[in-house]
């Protein structure tokens, strides 16, 4: 057994292919250069829990160290174990990283590419049946290089997915910890996070998918004070948790500083968990918008009455000079027989010549035979008249922009429309009806036929374009869905029992 172990140890190598396919991939994703990273050639550490440590120490003891790259050693094919490969991408990842200020591109950068290299090779590893089980089972047939391979894999798996987080916390007077969200801190940087007082940082454990998952019961156990049937529901979520009106979140607060205001700060941020620069991002999210909103539409309520009022102005100085003039403007008409067309000329004629023409050709216009009678090969069905809605009706607009293939420009302008019809009828309208508002707000017959124009040319190009209601984005993935009802009652905040003085009555003796 010994002797075909050894056998199948200096003829099993790690296939070329593989390790040629995995490079060719990290190549297109190293923006960084990592895989051109100079690295101590003559280093060598494969055990990834001291290979920190040895790396400094080696960088120390020789500053001038020979250097190669992990490229290099690829087109001299020098690995041959899982291990040396990801010792090298670690040791020329962290070199990288050192140099580079935490949070930049860059630097986030060389922690995905760190990631993504290490995740595809236990993914190639795995297709090469390096599985952990099977390796169990069959321990006895394997060769040392099967069994050296297998022991590389498992360390570099353990030491990857135990990476630990980094947070920031603060303590509050009444010992209630506060923790910030974990900071953009590779695992490859051996650097100290810098913070101030009061703040401290703290490692965050990653989550095991293998441990099971606390669920609300086991965080608020029910423990009733009074004993309940047993086929009642549970009234109380969360005892043991606290409401957040409960405590208040320091603010800071602004510093006289007299003679030294020039140059001395004017904020004190210490020992505060909402800076001021998040404080006056609120407040203009939920006021200042607002008010600016509230501003924008006055004023475009003084520009429309300027308007209304420039328009009234200019129409009456029309009408005056309207009652002085006569309005002829149109005799014109195309007979049958020949095709002619006769015009009469307003600016050059008299009035009574323009009567005399008008009368010669409104005869015969009323000579015309009016067909009233019913044509009986149309047949109406009382079923669709029934059916009938003012929303069937398609005007010729919409059937020139079809054809046209304008329906977008169409749908835009009647946007356009509609969105000023509403703005004339909410303006009209007043004061509204609070016990009545749909009465105050009706909307008008042209508004309606708008409406119903749009829904039409959307409803068209929805179905002809073969657009599906998932691609309109009108639902937002992000919109939180009730996945479990909880039936009881969440604490409630904190009543104040004292009552309010009256500042008017007077104190008596």
């Amino acid at each position: 057994m010994a002797e075909r172990s050894l056998r199948h140890s200096k003829e099993f190598t790690l296939p070329r292919s593989f390790i040629d396919t995995y490079f060719s991939v990290i190549k297109h994703v190293d923006h960084q250069e990592v895989l051109t990273y100079p690295i101590p050639a003559k280093f060598q550490q494969e055990n990834l829990d001291v290979l920190d440590q040895s790396l400094w120490e080696f960088v120390e003891a020789k500053p001038d160290y020979a250097k190669t790259t992990i490229a290099d050693k690829r087109a001299k094919q020098a690995y041959k174990s899982v291990a040396s490969i990801v010792s090298d991408l670690k040791v020329a990842s962290i070199l990288k990283i050192v140099e580079l200020q935490r949070g930049t591109k860059e630097y986030i950068q060389v922690d995905s590419f760190y990631q993504f290299a290490v995740r595809l090779l236990f993914k190639e590893c795995l297709q090469l049946q390096f599985d952990l089980k099977a390796f169990e089972t069959t321990a006895d047939d394997l060769s040392r290089f099967e069994l050296q391979l297998l022991k590389d894999y498992q360390d570099v798996v353990g030491e990857f997915t135990n990476a630990n987080g980094e947070s920031i916390n603060v303590m509050r007077d009444s010992n209630f910890p506060l923790f910030t969200s974990l900071d953009q801190r590779s695992s490859l940087d051996p650097r100290d996070s810098i913070v101030g007082q009061p703040f401290k940082t703290v490692k965050i454990v990653p989550l095991v998918n293998s441990i099971q998952s606390v669920t609300l019961g086991q965080l608020s156990p029910f423990n009733p004070k009074t004993q309940q049937h047993p086929a009642s529901a549970p009234t109380d979520l969360l005892s043991q948790f606290f409401h957040p009106n409960w405590f208040g979140l320091p603010i800071g607060h602004w510093i006289r500083g007299d003679l030294y205001g020039s140059f001395a700060p004017f904020v004190d941020d210490g020992k505060t968990c909402i800076s001021f620069e998040m404080r006056g991002i609120t407040w203009l999210e939920q006021i200042g918008f607002r008010k600016l909103a509230e501003e924008d539409v006055e004023d475009d309520i003084e520009e429309e009455e300027e308007e209304e009022e420039e328009e009234e102005e200019t129409g009456d100085d029309a009408n005056g000079k309207d009652s002085e003039m006569v309005d002829a403007d149109f005799v014109e008409k195309e007979t049958e027989s020949g095709g002619a067309v006769a015009t009469v000329d307003t600016s050059k004629e008299s009035v009574p010549e323009i009567a005399e023409a008008a009368e010669e050709i409104i005869p015969e216009i009323a000579e015309e035979p009016v067909d009233n009678s019913l044509n009986d090969n149309v047949k109406i069905k009382l079923e669709n008249v029934l059916c009938w809605h003012p929303q069937n009706k398609i005007h010729p607009d919409e059937k020139h922009a079809i054809s046209k293939k304008q329906e977008l420009r169409l749908i835009n302008k009647l946007l356009i429309d509609l969105h000023k019809l509403r703005q004339e009828r909410f303006k009209a309208s007043g004061a509204v009806n609070v016990s009545n508002p749909t009465k105050a707000l009706e909307p008008s017959l042209k508004e309606r036929e708008t409406y119903h124009k749009l829904q039409r040319l959307l409803r068209t190009v929805i179905q002809t374009r073969g657009i599906r209601p998932s691609q309109l984005g009108i639902v937002s993935g992000k919109l939180p869905v009730l996945q479990t009802n909880y039936i009881g009652t969440l604490p409630s905040p904190v009543v104040n029992s004292k009552r309010l003085v009256n500042v008017s009555k007077k104190k008596r003796r």
